[in-house]
């Protein structure tokens, strides 16, 4: 076998130098296990790679800061509806139909991905005036995407860390006109108020938590983090709020939190809060989903799930995607 896995990448290597004439881009292309068939969505141009279907181009050395994510970023990059109006020295500035983004990190491209070329959280309000409760802002791509529905009305963020949060506000200050239906805090969401020492993640990590359970299934050693204290705000405190504001408005939650989302679910297994929500979009992670369907479907929504086999070779998903309306 591992005979057969140096083979194949020996013969990527050359296919991919002989087709770029750069060992640069065929050891990357190579070690990162970049399709064969991929080739065909781009050429070399000079210092440069072009994509075809959409005309944009970065720098080959941009390439290596999304090593990990050459599929997606190829995937992005190549829809005729991501322009890059500009590059930095670490990433590019993106524009999806007139939704402008920084891009810095591999997270940030397949979150990128996630919203705008899976469309994730493409639903379909009946409804004007509808006001969502963005609960996991990470750098603010979901509420730039639910701002720019116009049946939206506003959106109340939640983000707990710092670094990711000023990153977010980076993102709502590019787009003037959406970002005035957006209000951004730097808080996390749980069934209590208070502070919580958690680790330091990187500024738009995808697996950042303030969830214990979480914690400790995805980092192996958490003692050897730096730890900080995050501000922590009660559901209900957040949901009471938004309904003396929004009397007469549809609410709708967007939850994805990593790990907090069963105490947040199982705080407002409730009439009095389930009753006045009328849809919510979920991303479970690692415990399952049957706990969170469970209390939807005891207050009569109507629930679909799409789990997701991130790991090849697993027969269970260990996260996956709720949709629960009235």
């Amino acid at each position: 076998m591992v005979f057969f896995r140096i083979l194949l990448k020996i013969i990527s290597f050359l296919f991919f130098f002989l087709k770029f004439r750069s060992l640069k881009t065929a050891f990357l292309f190579s070690h990162y296990n970049l399709p064969l068939s991929y080739s065909k969505m781009i050429k070399r141009s000079k210092s440069s790679i072009l994509f075809l279907n959409s005309g944009n181009s970065i720098p080959i050395s941009q390439l290596f800061l999304f090593k990990s994510a050459l599929s997606t970023l190829f995937k992005v990059l190549n829809c005729k509806e991501a322009i890059i109006e500009k590059t930095y020295s670490k990433g590019f500035l993106l524009n999806f139909n007139t939704i402008y983004l920084n891009v810095f990190s591999v997270e940030n491209i397949a979150t990128v991905k996630e919203i705008f070329l899976e469309t994730i959280y493409d639903i379909r309000i009946p409804d004007e005036n509808a006001v969502f409760i963005d609960i996991g802002l990470n750098v603010g791509y979901a509420s730039l995407y639910f701002s720019s529905n116009n049946k939206i009305s506003h959106i109340y963020s939640y983000e707990p860390f710092l670094s990711t949060f000023n990153e977010a506000n980076k993102n709502l200050l590019l787009n003037p006109i959406l970002n005035t239906k957006i209000s951004p805090v730097n808080k996390g969401i749980s069934d209590y108020s208070g502070s919580i020492k958690v680790p330091l993640y990187e500024s738009g990590s995808a697996i950042a938590s303030t969830n214990d359970v979480f914690i400790n299934h995805t980092i192996s050693d958490k003692n050897k983090l730096e730890l900080i204290n995050v501000e922590i705000e009660n559901i209900i405190n957040v949901l009471n709020d938004v309904f003396i504001k929004h009397p007469l408005s549809n609410i709708f939650i967007k939850l994805d939190c990593e790990g907090e989302e069963y105490k947040i679910i199982e705080a407002i297994d409730n009439p009095n809060f389930l009753n006045k929500i009328k849809g919510l979009i979920i991303e479970w992670h690692i415990l399952g989903p049957n706990k969170i369907i469970e209390v939807l479907i005891k207050h009569n929504y109507c629930v679909m799930h799409f789990p997701r086999h991130v790991d090849m070779g697993l027969n269970e998903a260990k996260t996956g995607m709720i949709y629960a309306f009235k």
